[in-house]
């Protein structure tokens, strides 16, 4: 979590972000994804909004478990490469897990998504048939809102900016 804390404040210092609509995408499930309220205390503005695709959201399939450590619990470390690649297409992204056991996908297609979302590829891991490679199409309304996406980068273990055609 300290991880995650320095890479926010980072991120909420970033002159880039100021009056933009944030999107994160590819988020650590337990990261920035359930920290969007923080960003409005941060930025002492709750009318900026800040979406997040939830079919994108990270679980580390082989190491998201909760671990008994002295007096606490603690989530595993984050991974240290990055295991899924985006792709810019028109109007969204294309996400490919790198390695299925490490990453893939719980795409849904409902009033919480930020659009439509197509599944192009399906594989086996751990005996179950999951998505490794989807497509989301960002609806009209929220492009018109010049969005700002943000990704999280397991590499740098900082936040990062990703370009939409």
């Amino acid at each position: 979590m300290h991880i995650m804390q320095n890479a926010f404040n980072e991120l909420i210092q970033n002159p880039k972000i100021k009056n933009r609509t944030l999107c994160l995408l590819c988020c650590p499930m337990d990261g920035f994804a359930g920290s969007i309220p923080m960003f409005w205390i941060t930025l002492n503005d709750t009318s900026i909004p800040i979406y997040y695709e939830p079919s994108t959201e990270i679980t580390q399939a082989d190491s998201n478990i909760v671990v008994p450590k002295g007096w606490r619990n603690v989530i595993s470390d984050y991974f240290d490469k990055n295991y899924v690649k985006i792709t810019s297409v028109k109007n969204g992204f294309k996400f490919s897990s790198l390695d299925p056991k490490k990453v893939f996908f719980n795409v849904i297609n409902d009033s919480c998504s930020l659009g439509k979302n197509i599944i192009n590829k399906k594989e086996l891991a751990y005996g179950q048939e999951v998505v490794t490679e989807f497509t989301l199409l960002i609806d009209e309304q929220y492009l018109k809102e010049d969005l700002l996406f943000i990704r999280w980068n397991y590499k740098t273990k900082m936040s990062e900016f990703i370009l939409n055609s």
